[in-house]
């Protein structure tokens, strides 16, 4: 993970992850959807990575969907996305949701991003102190049970 400082509400992508999204030319800009995994933790993908993801376009009309039930699915999706873009050549809008949704409330002026598995990832600074204890707590719990001679 790369911790990243948002300047101007945007930060700086990495080369991998433009590959993956493309990039924009001077002016243009690549749309990109924010999907909350945990609150402080968002993928982000393409609306063709969603649509094959979870077989329905991000701007579907709710209406236009066969069952109830799919729409409902569908808006619960739809309610875990938020759009941002990829603009000026290499730099992804952080929008200030992620921060309001999240209880951010260590840093809103930083983020980690983490290029794996072919998903680019975004984590606020609580969540990556989070996960990070975590791991701390995982890690002593194997060296306590590898010390007392449990296997």
């Amino acid at each position: 993970m790369q911790r990243r400082k948002i300047v101007g509400g945007k930060v700086t992508l990495g080369a991998e992850s433009l590959k993956r999204f493309g990039s924009p030319k001077p002016g243009n800009k690549v749309t990109v959807w924010l999907l909350e995994i945990d609150p402080g933790h968002y993928g982000v993908y393409t609306e063709a990575d969603i649509k094959r993801r979870f077989g329905v376009a991000v701007t579907a009309d709710p209406l236009s969907l066969k069952t109830r039930r799919v729409r409902e699915r569908f808006m619960a999706l739809r309610a875990r996305l938020i759009d941002t873009e990829i603009a000026s050549e290499r730099f992804l809008k952080i929008p200030a949701e992620i921060f309001q949704m999240s209880d951010e409330h260590l840093d809103d002026e930083y983020v980690w991003l983490d290029q794996s598995e072919g998903v680019l990832s975004i984590c606020t600074v609580s969540y990556y102190e989070k996960i990070r204890t975590l791991g701390s707590r995982l890690e002593n719990d194997e060296g306590d049970a590898s010390d007392s001679g449990i296997s």
